[in-house]
């Protein structure tokens, strides 16, 4: 091996740097870009299933009074439970609440669930499945404004004191 590189810098290369340059450049250009392949933001539509499962998860655990660290817990557990093989964490929920219902945003993606869903004939025919299935969960989605979550701790405003007698004058 040595004896052919020795002939080949003899024979079109005047310097071992040049050799060096281009043996840099060769591998450069077969490697192409280093690091994970660029998406540009898209998803593959897999993912699609569980960003509605997390929405959903989410807005019912908010609605029920839950705090945000407890329902972002609540939608990993609705979506291991739905999916166990789809990895998601609470990074990957918070990340999905950052991108469909966005804080300052007043128009949200929406997702609600409609239990149970009786297809008609016509939507059967459509779709190529038996006449009266019925499906147990569905989800809707849609756009509408954000839901406003009162704050747990939040202090109770002079008028609702007032009434309830808990004001004092002094």
């Amino acid at each position: 091996m040595k004896r052919i590189f020795q002939l080949r810098v003899h024979n079109h290369y005047s310097s071992l740097e040049e050799v060096v340059r281009e043996a840099k450049e060769t591998m450069k250009r077969q490697q192409g870009r280093r690091g994970r392949p660029r998406m540009n933001g898209k998803q593959p539509f897999r993912m699609f299933p569980r960003i509605l499962i997390v929405l959903n998860a989410y807005n019912k655990a908010r609605s029920t009074g839950e705090k945000h660290s407890s329902a972002v817990t609540e939608a990993v557990a609705a979506v291991k439970s739905a999916y166990p093989d789809i990895k998601i964490s609470e990074t990957g929920v918070k990340r999905i609440l950052a991108e469909y219902q966005p804080k300052d945003a007043p128009i949200v993606t929406r997702v609600t669930e409609k239990i149970p869903i009786v297809m008609s004939t016509e939507e059967c025919k459509l779709l190529g499945i038996p006449e009266g299935t019925t499906f147990n969960r569905s989800l809707v989605v849609g756009h509408g404004p954000k839901q406003k979550y009162p704050r747990a701790n939040a202090a109770k405003s002079k008028t609702d004191s007032i009434g309830k007698g808990t004001l004092t004058s002094g």
